[in-house]
């Protein structure tokens, strides 16, 4: 029973870590992760792409996103809370190799009043400079002018604001 109740404690224990991994590095001022360098967006995504998928953030300052890590995907780690970027720009300029791609890459939740700016060169498809795939989540108040520069055969589809979108408000 010992070694059960041991297993058992350790495989919580590591579920936990995984879902947590992240949350000690953002800025969480009233249950919203503040966004004010492209650091914190960095940690941000990081904790998104843990599992922490329904994280609100509000971004506080334009950002130019040098290291870029994208924010979600279009499996477990779908963006699903509400990103307001409070009408900022975010900056950032990639070569990328994955499909669904794009600030976000795939969101069930809320993005708005956001502003991208910069480009995207690739050789895939579903590329867009904010969301790669919507998947019944909200889009609104958005712009971009990320250029594209694409390679795909003719089924690829880029965008400024959204690749590919499932029962949406886009």
């Amino acid at each position: 029973m010992k070694k059960f109740t041991l297993f058992f404690a350790m495989l919580l224990a590591l579920g936990l870590t995984s879902k947590a991994e992240g949350l000690d590095d953002l800025v969480i001022e009233d249950g919203i992760v503040q966004i004010s360098t492209a650091e914190d967006l960095r940690n941000f995504a990081l904790a998104v792409n843990a599992g922490n998928t329904e994280l609100n953030a509000v971004l506080k300052e334009d950002i130019d996103f040098a290291e870029f890590v994208k924010i979600g995907d279009t499996g477990d780690h779908k963006y699903a809370g509400t990103f307001d970027g409070q009408f900022h720009c975010i900056n950032y300029s990639v070569t990328v190799e994955s499909a669904s791609f794009g600030l976000f890459g795939g969101v069930s939740g809320t993005v708005k009043n956001l502003k991208v700016d910069g480009s995207i060169t690739t050789g895939i498809n579903k590329v867009a400079g904010i969301v790669g795939e919507c998947f019944g989540g909200t889009i609104e108040n958005c712009y971009s002018s990320v250029d594209i520069i694409g390679t795909a055969n003719l089924d690829a589809c880029y965008a400024g604001i959204c690749a590919r979108s499932s029962a949406s408000g886009v």
